[in-house]
């Protein structure tokens, strides 16, 4: 197969040094007005960017609380599909399926230990910004979940998935913020 990846988004030599100049999460808004531009030219346009991903694990409080994986053979598209080129001359599909809670996860052997990574927060690491609003309130992925904007678990489109705050994801009224903090936040 013919696969396309972050070269593609950013053909010229100039718009990858921009992208490169640009560390993840800074790079999200590049890659996401890049992909829209391919996605007005033809819709079924598919391209592979490198695998982020960043959860806190709310029940640990020690420093195996964040989950970061970011392996450099580990490619996932727009369209929900991942590959690996771990110690392979050629891309290999990783297969997807659904644990009990009804989500698609990924089980993915990284440093010789067993992962599992659910499809639909892997493609907002790796495709879409987190808000203004979130932002502004000094949220990072790590920090935020991945909502289904129709609720429907098995629908990974990006068009369907938004980072929501953790009690925005619960349906609960997010908190005010102290208006100390939204002045020292504006200030900077």
């Amino acid at each position: 197969m013919d696969y396309k990846f972050i070269d593609d988004l950013f053909p010229t030599e100039e718009l990858m040094a921009y992208y490169h100049s640009h560390p993840f999460p800074f790079n999200l808004p590049l890659i996401k007005d890049r992909l829209d531009l391919k996605l007005k030219e033809n819709p079924d346009y598919e391209v592979f960017v490198p695998l982020y991903y960043r959860k806190l694990d709310r029940l640990l409080k020690d420093d195996r609380s964040l989950k970061v994986v970011n392996p450099h053979y580990l490619f996932i598209s727009n369209r929900g599909n991942v590959i690996s080129n771990n110690m392979v001359e050629t891309f290999q599909p990783i297969s997807v399926t659904t644990n009990p809670e009804g989500e698609v996860i990924i089980r993915v052997n990284i440093n010789n230990e067993n992962n599992t990574l659910s499809l639909h927060r892997a493609l907002a690491c790796s495709f879409l910004p987190v808000p203004d609003h979130l932002t502004a309130q000094g949220l990072h992925p790590k920090d935020l979940e991945v909502g289904h904007k129709n609720a429907n678990k098995l629908d990974f489109t990006l068009g369907n998935l938004q980072w929501t705050a953790l009690n925005e994801h619960q349906n609960v009224p997010p908190a005010p913020i102290a208006p100390e903090l939204v002045a020292e936040l504006t200030q900077n």
